[in-house]
């Protein structure tokens, strides 16, 4: 009523309100289930001779869909900013690259895993942070992630060293997860995943099979003794 009352008083002015739907009012889309309708109003005084206002002549223009794309569009960035502080205190590297497998984004973990220093995301190289043994294999894996329609998982090594039980170093292990996002045509727009040290679990598995092989050494070494001197007391018989 404000801004009646300014135009009331010889003001014009422009403003934005909301009117009542008529129950089961066509909107033009299907989708639309809002019970009212957002307009903006603007009403401009007419006056007489002497200045008296004598009328108010105005329109109003149907707005709604400007406001429902604004209240989205505010809604995709809040999602995305808490995106963003998720992947920040994530306790694993998320990253994202285009269709070249360029980065064009990681997180603060990211960097702690590969050993890469934190940097501007133009400047990463992150081939370079692979282990010499492992960079065919891990290229070829990246761009496998962008030749499927489904998740891709698998595993290399980066240069960082990872110190585990006895203060045995190693290549740091990297598990790497990759999806490859298409457009309506199928072309490959960009490619997210994630990456997760996983050495300690790499270090324990060799420590297993190392026990394992020593098991079936010592087991062998067994029955050989056992043979040869079973031998030797059926010669001496």
């Amino acid at each position: 009523m404000e801004h009646w009352h300014m135009s009331a008083s010889g003001k014009s002015t422009t403003y934005e309100m909301r009117w009542k739907k008529k129950p089961n009012a066509h909107t033009g889309s299907e989708d639309d289930t809002r019970d009212y309708l957002w307009t903006l109003t603007a009403c401009v005084p007419i006056k007489a001779e002497d200045g008296t206002v004598t009328g108010i002549f105005g329109c109003n223009t149907d707005i709604s869909g400007q406001k429902e794309a604004t209240r989205i569009a505010l809604l995709r960035v809040e999602a995305e900013r808490r995106l963003a502080s998720f992947t920040q205190t994530a306790p694993v590297g998320f990253y994202q690259c285009d269709s070249n497998l360029k980065l064009q984004y990681c997180n603060d973990q990211w960097f702690h895993i590969v050993g890469h220093p934190i940097t501007d995301i133009n400047d990463v190289d992150w081939p370079s942070r692979i282990y010499e043994d492992d960079l065919d294999a891990a290229t070829r894996d990246s761009h496998t992630v962008t030749q499927i329609n489904k998740p891709h998982t698998f595993s290399f090594r980066v240069k960082k060293l990872w110190t585990g039980p006895d203060d045995l170093s190693m290549p740091t292990w990297i598990l790497a997860t990759a999806t490859a996002h298409r457009d309506k045509d199928g072309h490959v727009v960009s490619v997210m995943g994630t990456l997760t040290d996983v050495s300690q679990l790499k270090c324990a598995e060799a420590i297993q099979r190392s026990r394992v092989e020593e098991a079936l050494e010592s087991k062998r070494q067994q029955e050989n003794f056992i043979d040869m001197t079973s031998h030797e007391m059926r010669t001496c018989s």
